[in-house]
């Protein structure tokens, strides 16, 4: 039983050791979660994005702060546009999230906590996750291989090393999937997964 279909070196084992190696859990403030490159991160405006360049004389009156379009976003996830790159958008309810990385840096998996007993039961279930049926969510491109996953209501200087999460990806094309997993009535985990195309 595996976490991606695709990729039978992904063993309960591993998933286990990468348990055990203490993943790191974030949670927003109350909105959702961006994900962007390491350098183009440096440029996402939270909530204060509209505030430091409404004076800009080329800067459109009507243009959303960049918190205002993760929140727009709907679904489990997203894509928006900015000036110059683009913003993965983990959206909904804040919750308690981590990432766990295939072994060849061609995908990975960001498990979210909607409600569980405590942490010992997400283990436990992960190692025993069965074949799923994934929803496809779509396509995106991935241009830098170091990205940040932070608090979309601030800027990335206003983060720590404890607030946000480094996701290592190969550049390329990637699928997006996602699945609700309710192994029993205590449990609902949101797992959304990035697994690159062959190219």
């Amino acid at each position: 039983m595996v976490l991606e279909l695709r990729n039978p070196r992904i063993s309960t084992e591993e998933i286990l050791e990468a348990i055990m190696n203490k993943l790191k859990w974030i949670c927003s403030t109350g909105g959702p979660l961006a994900i962007m490159g390491k350098e183009e991160s440096e440029q996402w405006g939270g909530e204060s994005f509209l505030e430091d360049r409404i004076h800009e004389p080329s800067f459109p009156i009507t243009k959303d702060n960049h918190y205002k379009k993760a929140c727009n976003v709907k679904g489990p996830w997203g894509i928006i546009e900015l000036e110059n790159h683009v913003a993965i958008i983990v959206s909904d309810e804040p919750v308690q999230t981590t990432w766990i990385p295939f072994d060849n840096e061609l995908g990975g998996t960001i498990v979210r906590w909607i409600y569980a007993e405590n942490s010992g039961e997400i283990e436990k279930h992960l190692k025993r996750m069965p074949v799923l049926n994934w929803n496809n969510d779509g396509i995106v491109k991935i241009t830098s291989e170091f990205m940040y996953m932070f608090d979309s209501v601030g800027t990335i200087k206003e983060t720590t090393e404890e607030n946000r999460i480094m996701i290592s990806l190969k550049i390329g094309t990637y699928e997006m999937h996602s699945q609700e997993y309710k192994p029993d009535e205590n449990t609902h985990l949101r797992l959304q997964q990035f697994r690159r195309i062959n190219q």
